[in-house]
């Protein structure tokens, strides 16, 4: 339902904290709802840290944005490690002061492990994102390959319609090609047939 939509980045974000969040509470009330089940909060811990990694590798999200909503995430559990060892000392394994020290140091464990991936991911796409803009197109994927230039489908920043750029590949990067390329983009933006390629925009990158 939510795809149909098309919805800003601030609500993505809000959509991604409080499915996150959400899922922590649901294993922190598990755990301490099962408190007769010695090993109850260790399996929570494991299923959200599993929820948290995965949102790791599929969320697009800065280090301290994951930092903050995994930190919260596991509030819950954090919660219900001090209920259990306030009221039901007897069903644990270890002692409560442990429990609550040991799900403390996990938590921290797991959020930085979260963090530091994230960062790294974000960062790669972010490079990734960097290389195939071009100015105020964003170059899609490689449609054409020939002598004289790579076509690949791209995107304008602000226009909406559908848009191919023909680069020249580095090993023509001479004063001929250039020249070629030119008369090329000329001749064809004087066409006006309706089966001819329409000349949008032509310039030179830095590189």
């Amino acid at each position: 339902a939510l795809r149909r939509r098309q919805l800003s980045l601030e609500w993505l974000y809000r959509i991604d904290a409080f499915c996150v969040i959400v899922i922590g509470l649901e294993m922190g009330v598990s755990a301490y709802a099962q408190a007769e089940l010695h090993a109850a909060i260790y399996s929570a811990f494991i299923w959200h840290s599993f929820t948290i990694m995965a949102r790791t590798l599929i969320v697009p999200s800065s280090g301290p944005r994951t930092a903050v909503v995994t930190a919260i995430s596991f509030v819950p559990m954090q919660v219900a490690a001090i209920a259990l060892a306030a009221l039901h000392p007897q069903q644990l394994d270890v002692p409560g002061g442990a429990l609550i020290i040991g799900t403390a140091v996990y938590a921290g464990v797991a959020v930085w492990l979260a963090t530091t991936g994230s960062r790294l991911i974000y960062g790669l796409r972010r490079q990734v994102s960097e290389a195939m803009q071009l100015g105020q197109y964003t170059l899609e994927v490689k449609i054409g390959e020939g002598g004289m230039g790579t076509v690949y489908r791209a995107r304008h920043a602000m226009l909406r319609r559908p848009t191919a750029i023909k680069l020249l590949p580095p090993e023509r990067h001479e004063a001929s090609s250039f020249k070629r390329f030119e008369r090329e983009v000329q001749h064809m933006s004087q066409l006006t047939h309706p089966n001819t390629v329409a000349i949008f925009d032509y310039g030179r990158s830095v590189d």
